[in-house]
């Protein structure tokens, strides 16, 4: 049962997990916990009751794939049945999301549900960006901030190709509908509204979201509905920024520079369409309005609070208080765009990355620069400076990426007559590491460092053919 009092002068909602499988003894407390946690959470941020008189989580394996956000009865997969004694925390994690996702949906989907298909994200963006809001603080040790950076890279390597459509688009077909539950969508919108909940501060977005849900309570709502009401609550111009992101296909890319003029640091941004597969979109081409979080990095011993700043043009400038000798600019991850650096300040931002950056900061900039690389606007040399600078970082999704990166660059990128030299190079940098982490778990290690073994395994394997 749960059972959750979600505020003062408010109604208890009794929400029942029913369960009626052959396997009961299957099912750990671990599901049940999390969805407890995700209702509670949800129920707190939301200021429309949960009216549906029960919750009931039904597993339905067989040909039923995922989840489905049935109001006040969420059918899932077998992937239900994780096994929380034997399973891995990673596995854990991924049930606890999906359920996270799908109550998310009770309210985003069924109380308030999209007009057409082409405001699916409205649903799909939105339980993404909710799913790990909710487990954050009852799960620290997921860091699923560092999950909402590695999503936000899946969907720009998606949305960097040809073939990318624009999250908000006409669909026609019943196959249209059902290409377009993608990682545009999802991951895609869920990483555009993270963005917009950093640029206009989570208070104001909470309060439009919530205006949001309960103007539309029961109805069917459209993306206009949503700008309104975060406009209302915010005073910023919403549509105008955010439109860009939800009806135009692609990645932005944000060119960084930055220099000392006395006490301040004078940084110049420039925006231009991101492309994996083809040149650089034309000069002609419509720019992005884009938030940005800037943070001086470098200056001393403590890391300054970043500020947010409004990219609305194809070139900009901004000054930070302080001489900085390089400028982050992404803080928080929040961002949806690539961001590029002069080389020297590339170089500074990997001196700094393990003292001054967070986790899920470090894996965006490492995706973003190994994906400019891969382009040609980074330099190969630059993109492997930074990866010998996070050899010894202990987050499993940073040494995962590298992992990926320094395969590829051995199997692809490396002419033959290079590859023993290359490979000398990644056991020079990684084998001190191997050697560090050992072969075998110490006793009570955490299931971060084992991933973080096996993908330095990997590196040394595959990568420098140890």
């Amino acid at each position: 049962m749960l059972t959750e009092a979600v505020g003062p002068g408010q109604q208890v909602v009794d929400v029942r997990a029913g369960f009626e499988l052959d396997q009961p003894e299957r099912l750990g407390a671990g599901d049940l916990a999390a969805a407890e946690h995700a209702l509670a959470f949800d129920s707190r941020y939301f200021t429309v009751h949960y009216p549906f008189r029960k919750l009931d989580l039904v597993a339905a394996p067989g040909n039923f794939q995922g989840a489905m956000e049935n109001a006040g009865a969420i059918f899932f997969d077998e992937g239900l049945l994780v096994d929380p004694a034997k399973a891995p925390e990673s596995a854990l994690a991924r049930t606890a999301s999906v359920l996270s996702h799908e109550i998310a949906h009770q309210w985003l989907g069924d109380i308030v549900t999209m007009a057409g298909w082409d405001d699916l994200w409205l649903n799909e963006g939105f339980a993404t960006w909710m799913a790990p809001k909710a487990l954050a603080a009852w799960k620290p040790q997921w860091h699923l901030d560092v999950t909402d950076a590695a999503s936000a890279g899946d969907a720009m390597r998606l949305d960097s190709l040809k073939s990318t459509r624009a999250v908000r688009a006409p669909i026609s077909t019943s196959a249209e509908i059902d290409e377009s539950f993608d990682a545009i969508a999802y991951d895609k919108a869920g990483s555009v509204i993270r963005m917009a909940e950093a640029w206009i501060g989570p208070e104001a977005f909470r309060a439009g979201l919530n205006a949001f849900v309960r103007a539309h309570a029961f109805g069917a709502v459209s993306t206009d509905d949503l700008w309104t009401e975060l406009q209302n609550a915010s005073g910023r111009p919403v549509a105008s920024v955010l439109s860009g992101f939800i009806t135009r296909p692609g990645v932005p890319e944000v060119s960084i520079t930055s220099s000392c003029e006395g006490a301040e640091t004078v940084v110049t941004a420039s925006v231009r369409r991101f492309s994996s597969d083809a040149a650089p979109a034309p000069a002609e081409s419509p720019s992005w309005t884009a938030p940005l979080g800037l943070r001086g990095i470098g200056g001393g011993s403590t890391t300054p609070a970043p500020v947010t700043v409004l990219l609305a043009g194809p070139r900009q400038t901004f000054r930070l208080a302080g001489c900085f000798p390089a400028v982050f600019a992404n803080a928080g991850a929040s961002g949806y765009y690539h961001s590029s650096y002069q080389a020297e300040v590339l170089s500074r931002l990997a001196s700094a990355a393990l003292a001054q950056l967070t986790p899920a900061e470090r894996l965006r900039l490492l995706d973003d620069t190994w994906d400019l690389t891969r382009v040609g606007h980074q330099r190969v040399g630059d993109d492997l400076a930074l990866v010998a600078a996070l050899a010894a970082d202990p987050t499993p999704e940073v040494i995962e990426e590298i992992d990926h990166e320094l395969t590829f660059t051995r199997d692809y990128l490396v002419p033959d007559t290079e590859r023993t030299l290359f490979e000398s190079w990644v056991a020079c940098v990684f084998g001190p590491v191997q050697v560090k982490m050992g072969w075998k778990a110490a006793s009570g290690e955490n299931e971060d460092r084992g991933r973080v073994r096996l993908a330095v395994l990997d590196i040394m394997g595959r990568a420098a053919r140890d």
